[in-house]
C-alpha cells in the first residue's frame, strides 16, 4: 500500500484546517501506515497535524502532502520530522536579517537514506492578494534551495507562479542570497503579487532552515533518527 493511497483513505476522517485546529488521525489508520510504510512513525503519526492548510471552496490542488514527499525524496529510506519553536531571541534575529516578523511554530521534514540525513523540506503559506498560497520548499543538507512546488492555489489569477519558469529561480538560493523581486527574482507578467508573495516565503523559509543548521542542527538530527 503507498502513501498515497494511505491518504486517500485517510481524507474522509480528516478535516483539512488553518494551523490552529488542526485535525487526528484514528490510531487505527496510523498503525495501517506504519505497517506498510518506510517513513518515520512520528511522520505518519502526526500526518494530520503536518497538513496544517487552509483550504478555500476554490483552490486548485497540485499537490497533496504524501505525493510531494515522495517526489520530493525518491531515494529516501525515512522521512520524518521535527516541530520546532523558535525563541524570542531567534525570532529578533530572522527579522534583522530579512526585514520582516516570523512566527515561532516551524515544521521541518527531514529524509535520511542509510541513516544520513539526504535532504530538508518545508510546507508553508504566504498571503497572496486575498488568499494564502501553500507551497513547499526542498533544502540541501547545507540549507541550498533545491526545489519549490506549489501545492495550493486560490486565488482567481496568477497561478503561473506554480510553473518552473517561475519556480525555478530559486533553485540554489540560501539565506544569504539576494531574493528581491523584480531585480532577482522576475515576476510573472499578471500575477505579480503572487510573485512576490511566494519570493517573500522562500526567503522565510530559507532563513529559517539556515538558522536551525547553524544553531539547533540537533533538533533536526534527532528527528532524523
Amino acid at each position: 500500500m503507498t502513501l498515497i493511497t494511505i491518504f486517500n483513505h485517510a481524507s474522509r476522517y480528516l478535516m483539512v484546517k488553518p494551523p490552529q485546529r488542526a485535525a487526528t488521525l484514528p490510531n487505527a489508520l496510523v498503525a495501517l501506515a506504519l505497517s506498510a510504510l518506510p517513513l518515520g512513525p512520528a511522520t505518519l503519526a502526526g500526518l494530520a497535524t503536518l497538513l496544517q492548510i487552509s483550504e478555500a471552496s476554490a483552490a486548485t490542488v497540485y499537490w497533496e502532502l504524501p505525493a510531494l514527499l515522495t517526489s520530493f525524496f525518491p531515494g529516501a529510506d525515512r522521512v520524518s520530522f521535527a516541530k520546532v519553536a523558535l525563541s524570542t531571541q531567534e525570532r529578533a534575529a530572522l527579522a534583522k536579517t530579512i526585514g520582516r516578523t516570523v512566527r515561532a511554530d516551524w515544521t521541518i521534514f527531514v529524509a535520511t537514506k542509510a541513516g544520513q540525513v539526504t535532504g530538508y523540506a518545508v510546507v508553508d503559506e504566504v498571503r497572496g492578494m486575498h488568499e494564502p498560497i501553500t507551497y513547499a520548499t526542498r533544502f540541501t543538507t547545507a540549507g541550498a534551495i533545491s526545489r519549490m512546488e506549489v501545492m495550493r492555489y486560490r486565488e482567481a489569477y496568477g497561478s503561473e507562479v506554480r510553473e518552473q519558469r517561475f519556480l525555478s529561480q530559486f533553485n540554489g538560493k540560501t539565506s544569504a542570497s539576494p531574493m528581491l523581486p523584480g531585480r532577482d527574482i522576475a515576476a510573472i507578467s499578471g500575477a505579480t503579487i503572487s510573485s512576490h508573495a511566494v519570493t517573500r516565503g522562500a526567503e522565510e523559509t530559507a532563513a529559517v532552515v539556515a538558522l536551525l543548521l547553524r544553531q539547533r542542527p540537533t533538533a533536526l538530527l534527532t528527528a532524523a533518527k
